[in-house]
């Protein structure tokens, strides 16, 4: 699962700063910059994420659902703000949590649990409870004691507890503490402390504490929840550690007489196989641990993160995939989905800088699945949540109206569900602003999640979100049923043949199965296995019998291998076509809703797409596509990889790779009028 070739680069060292912390050996970081400390560019605080790349054009989402109304139940996103966090709060108190960007867990009593980085007297953060009808309640204020500002949420364990983890606080209390593993169950007035993290400083050393030495101590500043194994331990990640500052595994034991255990130490070696800044931690299937980190923004491998494996025993972490910008960067928590891949979304990065969706196979195969621009969500936080439906479900922080999206996408290769992507609620700071973390899946099948911003306070909203309710799909965009061919006597389209023309400019001819050449006029018609060619100076309208609309320019060569629509019975329908030379316009009919994607095959690569409309041309050993509408997939140069790409979007590729850039309506339709005047 290694990407080939990292095991053959070195640590390369640079004068380049880190994005972070900068963790001295002989003085303790002061509490008022913790913030900064714990997250600097490795996570996300209060404000919007800036990736430091450049931010392309966004463009409309695939699909939006509407929002569910008395007379809509189906097909629609039954979306409802269950609790306002600040709604407690009296004149000069924070009693309430706020800021609330932990990852929820769901108790035996059926309630949620978290935590809020904000609110209490202190306001250094609660523990608190939810009822699935919104009622709440605080468990516990901390004071820094026994943690401050915790921001991964809780995990239940099979003992009943409630895990979790402050960055801060601790015997050094809130201004000097490194930080807490903590346990905590319904009725509790306070959390147990399992163990204060001591970052090296565990009494004064001199001279200072070795790499074991650190790692017994336990490095500082955990940002997340421990996780359960297979063996009944919990597991856990910390992003920073003194003199090593990228971060921890730790192992927790839960028995009798159990506590923290320190197992691996990132080195300095690890960085370009494994990246930096451990982040997320998952228990896989087969036993081992996956994570990612975070990367610290170098141009170089491991710099904009990576996917890891951990094997008990082992002597470092394996690196499954490094992340190169282009396909994402700053990778969030993964999941494995019910088929056994590793789903995951990245902070930013992607071709429009905005972040992706990802998935990654057993095999260590990588693909991503979206793209985020801007109106369909930009830079995803957290992870991802399956449900019933099969569907992936996440959240973004941002999105065209910087409010936020929740959204929903099919598991699978990128052109294997087509349109799958869609827009489940869009956030408009009213409901809720900027995602903390992916939404959970409940015991009663809907999805419940928290925003840190938004409501009447700005202080967060909790959510429910009813997935029954979107069984159906939301409205599409439908091509009319297909009627005859303009011009040709009123009668449809013959039968044994395919498509008809309707519009013919100059030579167009079309060599049979047989070698039989004819030219073709208006109403000529075209089967399977046809060669159709145009001339210097002709154009040619072709109207299949799904209502497919495929306009060849001139000096263009087409050859039609399947083409098989049933009106009714779908499981055979089929589209497959070898472009050869020239210039196309296509717009997707019934088929391409209803079925599998259209797959061209040109010298450059197979193009598989879907409720499209576009323009492709080949030209002096160059394929460009100008994408309008729908999604599109082709070989991004790289074995085994393909890439979707989503409209609007233009999209260059030649034997030195694939190049992509912002398309405009304007340009598109300047494109169009000089291939097809008058089209």
């Amino acid at each position: 699962m290694r990407e080939p070739g990292a095991e053959n680069r070195k640590f390369v060292r640079s004068t380049v700063a880190r994005k972070g912390p900068r963790i001295m050996k002989t003085a303790r970081i002061a509490k008022a910059v913790l913030p900064v400390l714990v997250l600097g560019a490795f996570a996300v605080w209060l404000g919007h994420v800036s990736t430091g790349v450049s931010q392309a054009q966004g463009q409309p989402p695939l699909t939006v659902f509407p929002q569910c109304t008395t007379t809509q139940t189906t097909g629609c996103a039954d979306f409802s703000v269950l609790y306002v966090f600040g709604a407690g709060n009296k004149p000069g108190q924070l009693a309430d949590p706020f800021y609330p960007i932990g990852l929820l867990a769901q108790g035996t009593d059926g309630n949620l649990y978290s935590t809020a980085v904000g609110g209490s007297h202190n306001n250094l953060g609660t523990i608190f409870s939810l009822t699935l009808a919104g009622a709440l309640k605080v468990l516990y204020n901390f004071d820094g004691t026994l943690g401050s500002q915790p921001t991964g949420g809780l995990m239940l364990a099979k003992d009943g507890y409630f895990y979790g983890t402050a960055p801060g606080g601790g015997p050094g209390g809130a201004m000097y503490g490194f930080g807490t593993l903590f346990k905590i169950r319904p009725g509790d007035t306070a959390p147990q402390v399992i163990w204060n993290f001591k970052n090296g400083f565990e009494n004064p050393r001199n001279p200072p504490p070795n790499a074991q030495q650190i790692l017994d101590d336990g490095p500082g500043y955990p940002t997340a929840a421990p996780v359960p194994g297979k063996d009944g331990n919990l597991y856990g990640v910390t992003p920073y550690t003194n003199n090593y500052p990228s971060g921890a595994l730790y192992r927790v034991n839960t028995g009798t007489g159990g506590g923290y255990q320190g197992i691996y130490l990132f080195k300095a070696t690890d960085y370009a196989t494994v990246g930096i800044g451990f982040k997320s931690l998952i228990a896989g299937t087969d036993g081992n641990l996956y994570g990612t980190t975070n990367g610290d923004g170098r141009n170089t491998p491991g710099g904009w993160g990576a996917v890891f494996k951990y094997s008990a025993g082992a002597t470092a972490p394996t690196g499954v995939h490094l992340f190169d910008l282009t396909h994402g960067a700053y990778p969030n928590s993964l999941i494995q989905a019910n088929d056994g891949n590793l789903y995951g979304t990245a902070l930013g990065g992607g071709q429009y800088a905005k972040g992706v969706v990802y998935q990654l196979t057993p095999a260590g195969v990588f693909a991503v699945l979206h793209d985020f621009a801007a109106l369909d969500g930009e830079n995803p936080i957290g992870g991802l949540v399956q449900a019933p439906d099969g569907y992936l479900y996440g959240a973004t922080q941002g999105s065209g109206t910087m409010a936020g999206v929740v959204y929903r996408i099919h598991p699978g290769p990128p052109d294997g569900h087509g349109n799958s992507f869609a827009v489940v609620h869009k956030f408009d700071v009213t409901n809720g602003s900027t995602s903390g973390m992916n939404p959970i899946l409940g015991k009663d099948g809907n999805l419940y999640g928290t925003t840190k911003l938004g409501g009447i306070y700005n202080l967060g909203v909790f959510y429910r979100i009813r997935i029954a309710s979107l069984a159906s799909p939301p409205p599409q965009p439908t091509p009319p049923t297909p009627q005859p061919a303009p011009g040709c006597g009123g009668s449809s389209i013959p039968a044994g043949t395919i498509a008809q023309l309707v519009q013919v400019e100059g030579t167009v001819q079309v060599t049979k199965p047989d070698g039989t050449i004819r030219s073709l006029g208006v109403c000529g018609t075209i089967s399977m296995n046809d060669i159709v060619e145009t001339g210097a100076k002709g154009r040619a309208f072709i109207l299949f019998n799904d209502n497919t609309q495929l306009t060849l320019a001139e000096n263009s060569k087409l050859i039609i291998d399947n083409f098989v629509y049933g009106p009714t019975d779908h499981t055979k329908d089929t589209v497959t076509m070898r472009f050869l030379r020239g210039a196309f316009i296509y717009v997707s009919g019934l088929l391409g809703k209803e079925k599998a994607p259209a797959t061209i095959e040109t010298p450059l690569g197979c193009l598989g797409f879907r409720g499209t409309e576009l323009i492709a041309r080949y030209i002096a050993a160059s394929l460009e596509v100008d994408l309008i509408s729908g999604t599109v997939a082709l070989p991004v140069h790289v074995p085994t990889k393909t890439k979707q790409y989503t409209a609007p979007v233009k999209i260059v590729s030649d034997s030195s790779g694939v190049k992509t850039s912002p398309l405009t309506q304007a340009q598109y339709n300047a494109i169009k009028a000089q291939l097809f005047p008058g089209k």
